[in-house]
């Protein structure tokens, strides 16, 4: 079975021939059926496509119009095709034989700058997405990012931005923080229960315009972690349950490669340290620092963590559960640092937070 059999079941297609589109039956009903299970097992649907991700009808239905440029193109006369009872299964090979080239095209970037270009297409032949960023994070310190897709006016937002303070709410970056397994995951599943009604989401995260963030996690040498964030705006939409299946699938590979070809980032990150200032914030000692100015009360050490955690999206019923107490003592908690903090709001809080990032940090 080849690297992307299982995702690219085996049904009647329309394939363009010249100007005329003409139907080609699959050859091997017994590898169809082979195929279909292999999806159930990953959790998609026996027939969606692998590379559009649209439904494809059973082979006694009708079929959709489709018009892909470059996809599904046999060249042959129709008499030959449907004349040769394998001819789908080769047409299925040249589609694959694209995802080798894109392989090939990674080996040959790696170590050079080659390779984030290589990689964003290689993801494309699999799953569409608008944008890709790459972040490398090492403890609290700033991230690094290693390669990104956007304009300047969008780098701005998802890059200058965030790297001045903001990743540090950031659920992807409390992944990475924790040492989460190599793995892939959306960003609602690592977010916080009130995330999305925080204000850091309000403040920062919406202005990103985005529908959702899937992120392929993995680690490097030196306790670094990478993350490779695709991203789809809001106009796109939301990556399908079947869209993750195709992505499970080629993960390990894309995660060999992008751990070759960073392999020396914590030396060379060690080497940039020595030159120049730290770019290390931490969380909890820079909102202790905070909270504590302008004559307010001192928080405690428990009242600082609270915060934290609100912070970054958790109710108050997340928060009793990470910290092992009952929802209504984190309530009280949380009164009493508002009454310490003299404000009313999360988004008061919030504004604390960001006037404590020191001036020297944000350049």
């Amino acid at each position: 079975m080849s690297a992307l059999g299982g995702i690219y079941p085996q049904r009647d297609r329309k394939v363009r021939d010249g100007t005329k589109l003409v139907r080609i039956e699959a050859a091997d009903r017994q590898a169809d059926e082979q195929m279909d299970d292999q999806m159930d097992d990953l959790g998609g649907a026996a027939t969606a496509d692998g590379l559009t991700g649209e439904t494809i009808p059973a082979a006694t239905g009708s079929l959709p119009d489709w018009d892909l440029p470059g996809r599904w193109v046999d060249e042959r006369p129709e008499a030959e095709i449907v004349a040769r009872p394998n001819a789908a299964r080769r047409l299925l090979a040249l589609t694959e034989m694209s995802w080798y080239e894109h392989l090939a095209d990674l080996v040959r970037g790696l170590g050079s700058p080659a390779f984030g270009p290589s990689l964003v297409a290689a993801l494309r032949h699999v799953v569409m997405f608008d944008h890709m960023v790459i972040f490398a994070y090492r403890g609290d310190a700033r991230p690094r990012c290693l390669f990104d897709t956007f304009t300047p006016e969008e780098r701005l937002i998802f890059v200058t931005l965030y790297q001045e303070g903001p990743y540090l709410l950031d659920p992807f970056f409390h992944a990475c923080r924790a040492g989460r397994l190599p793995a892939l995951f959306r960003m609602r599943e690592l977010a916080p229960d009130r995330f999305y009604q925080s204000e850091y989401f309000r403040s920062y995260y919406s202005k990103t315009g985005l529908a959702e963030e899937v992120g392929i996690f993995l680690p490097l040498h030196g306790g670094l972690m990478v993350a490779i964030s695709l991203m789809r705006a809001g106009a796109t939409g939301a990556f399908s349950d079947h869209d993750l299946a195709r992505l499970r699938i080629v993960e390990p590979t894309i995660r060999a490669m992008a751990q070759r070809h960073w392999s020396n980032l914590a030396r060379d990150w060690r080497a940039d340290d020595a030159g120049s200032r730290p770019g290390k914030l931490d969380l909890d000692s820079l909102l202790k620092s905070a909270f504590a100015g302008d004559g307010r009360p001192r928080l405690t050490r428990r009242e600082s963590e609270i915060a934290s955690l609100v912070l970054r999206g958790h109710s108050s019923e997340s928060i009793g559960r990470l910290l092992g107490v009952s929802p209504g003592t984190i309530k009280i908690h949380r009164k009493n640092i508002y009454r310490k903090l003299k404000i009313s709001s999360q988004a008061e809080m919030f504004s604390i937070f960001l006037d404590a990032l020191p001036d020297s940090y944000l350049g």
